[in-house]
């Protein structure tokens, strides 16, 4: 179960450098029909990359609001807004457990690389379920199956080995085993919240990476180097990077990724 306050942590200090990935709110969006002037919701928002695109797609005359865990992120999205001129948008510190709007608000709710941190995502969905108007459409983006990115996981485990004294460090990495979910498992909970329309898919992806630039700026290693004091930070870093270095080839590091992805709505 992910650790809320940590996550916080973590994603406020990464608000000046984190990218919000914008053009998975089209490809999710592609095909279907949004009736104009209408409202929208972004669980997730970040710096609102992924909030702009939503209020571009829905057009002039919707009105857009984004929500984030991290009261930083907020902030930095909020002054993005301003300077793009995006008035039709705004955004405010919430969790995505417990949605602060009125029943049958949103035609449009997107949540980009955000669902797997959800402690209860069962509980997550009754609340977007909630806020979603009868017709209303759920486009969903995340990290999933315990076989995602398990190459840098199995050297963190091993580093970890060496260093048992950081319990937080071990913690952190159950933590993310345990937040992975299978596809059958996330399509039980979707029926369970009694959305309809199911149209999800599972995405397997291989990658080669740059271990340092890897390192340096995924959202992932970076919140799990904050499980790690200050003090042994450059050590721990030295160690997996040297690790990923060794088991690396021309191509780079071998990354596995799955991510499940696709949409759904609420009955009329």
């Amino acid at each position: 179960m992910s650790d809320k306050r940590r996550i916080e942590e973590s994603y406020d200090a990464q608000a000046e450098t984190y990218k919000g990935a914008k053009q998975l709110v089209r490809m999710l969006l592609r095909d279907i029909k949004i009736p104009p002037n209408s409202t929208g919701l972004d669980i997730g928002c970040g710096p609102g990359d992924t909030t702009f695109e939503l209020y571009d797609i829905l057009g002039i005359g919707s009105r857009v609001t984004g929500i984030d865990i991290s009261k930083k992120m907020v902030e930095k999205a909020t002054k993005n807004g301003c300077d793009l001129g995006y008035d039709g948008v705004k955004f405010v510190k919430m969790d995505a457990e417990s949605l602060e709007f009125e029943d049958n608000s949103f035609e449009v709710v997107t949540c980009i690389f955000t669902f797997q941190f959800f402690p209860d995502k069962a509980k997550a969905l009754r609340e977007i379920y909630r806020v979603l108007k009868p017709e209303g459409v759920l486009g969903l983006f995340f990290t999933a199956d315990k076989m995602f990115m398990h190459e840098s996981f199995k050297i963190f485990r091993e580093i970890n080995g060496k260093h048992p004294e950081l319990d937080r460090l071990r913690h952190t990495l159950d933590e993310y085993e345990s937040i992975h979910m299978s596809l059958e498992g996330f399509i039980d909970l979707m029926y369970a919240a009694d959305f309809e329309g199911l149209d999800f898919f599972g995405r397997h992806r291989v990658y080669f990476v740059n271990p340092r630039k890897y390192l340096e700026e995924h959202p992932y290693p970076l919140d799990i180097f904050s499980a790690v004091p200050v003090e042994d930070r450059e050590q721990v870093l030295m160690e997996v990077r040297y690790e990923m270095d060794r088991r690396s080839d021309h191509r780079g590091f071998k990354l596995t990724h799955y991510f499940i992805q696709g949409t759904a709505r609420k009955p009329s």
